[in-house]
């Protein structure tokens, strides 16, 4: 409700939608797993409600780089999952870079002064999972490896 996204049960739901897609037509899939960069000291400095402002704008920013066809949903307190039906990894790299630099470069002293906003992210594509569990990972593994390479940047699993 807060973010006006997918929540996490109807964004697996849909990714299951389109991994079956995939499997079936041999179209490519790939996934963005992002989430804001030391957030819980938005949260502890700034207080929840800020930080509330600061997972809104994250939503809004990414709804309006991505197509109609994909899907962004917020899968976790600052966790986010995007899915992009009929893009290679090649290409979802490339959106993923477009969105850790815009995210970066927004002007966050709207929300309250002084405060700067990073995100991490991975990429993921479908190769031959049979299910979605190890997409999912595949995902997560390459945005914890965004984190351990200091954040604000994209890996790619």
């Amino acid at each position: 409700e807060l973010t006006k996204v997918a929540n996490r049960r109807d964004s697996h739901s849909q990714s299951n939608y389109f991994l079956k897609i995939a499997q079936q037509s041999s179209t490519p899939l790939s996934l963005i797993s992002f989430d804001a960069d030391n957030f819980k000291a938005v949260n502890d400095t700034l207080g929840h409600d800020m930080g509330d402002k600061v997972l809104v704008k994250l939503a809004v920013i990414s709804t309006s780089m991505m197509r109609d066809t994909d899907v962004i949903g917020r899968v976790g307190g600052e966790e986010f999952l995007i899915l992009l039906p009929n893009i290679d990894k090649a290409k979802a790299i490339e959106i993923a870079n477009r969105l850790v630099e815009t995210i970066a470069k927004y002007d966050w002293s709207q929300i309250s002064p002084n405060l700067h906003q990073t995100i991490s992210a991975g990429v993921a594509s479908y190769t031959n999972e049979t299910e979605l569990s190890p997409l999912l990972l595949k995902a997560d593994k390459a945005l914890y490896s965004a984190k351990a390479a200091g954040r604000n940047c994209v890996k790619a699993e």
